[in-house]
């Protein structure tokens, strides 16, 4: 990640972004943060299911 570069001005140095554009950011990352554990939980639950139809298959 690539950091800000710091103004000179100590004004806009102390608030970087506007509280507007940090909830709207906050809600952006929120959602991609859910959506990667959205994948995970898919991934594993598709593991899970792959590895029970193999042991149902093996136990006939």
């Amino acid at each position: 990640m690539k950091k800000l570069p710091f103004s000179k001005n100590k004004k806009q140095s102390s608030c970087l972004i506007s509280p507007k554009d940090f909830k709207k950011y906050r809600k952006l990352l929120l959602t991609g943060v859910a959506v990667m554990q959205l994948d995970k939980l898919i991934v594993a639950s598709a593991k899970a299911y792959a590895i029970i139809k193999k042991a149902n298959h093996d136990c006939k």
